[in-house]
């Protein structure tokens, strides 16, 4: 069965190309179905995902900028993965990551 902690690292083991963010977005569309419990979180996530889709899927980026995107999604998922990856954090817990994640992405860097 397929969870947070999987795609997690199966994106930290993909390549820094669009691709990878596909399949990212294929995995949390799943995740959304099958743990409806944090699927706002999957659906944030998701929207992050599927705006670099959006944004470069027809785009020529440097390795460098695909390098600096995917450290910053990383950084992102990294502020919720305790909360999604431990099956009895409250929702109180996964409430706070899930507003730690949006306020961190909204004064940052956006890439995607």
């Amino acid at each position: 069965m397929m969870d947070f902690t999987t795609i997690y690292h199966a994106f930290t083991q993909s390549l820094d190309g669009t691709d990878s963010y596909v399949v990212l977005r294929r995995d949390l569309d799943n995740l959304i179905v099958s743990d409806p419990d944090n699927a706002v979180s999957y659906y944030v996530l998701r929207g992050l995902a599927d705006s670099y889709v959006t944004l470069y899927a027809d785009q020529v980026v440097s390795p460098e900028f695909a390098h600096q995107a995917k450290t910053e999604m990383l950084r992102l998922l990294d502020i919720v993965k305790p909360a999604l990856a431990d099956k009895s954090a409250s929702v109180a817990v996964r409430y706070e990551a899930i507003n730690a994640l949006v306020t961190s992405y909204s004064s940052g860097k956006k890439r995607f």
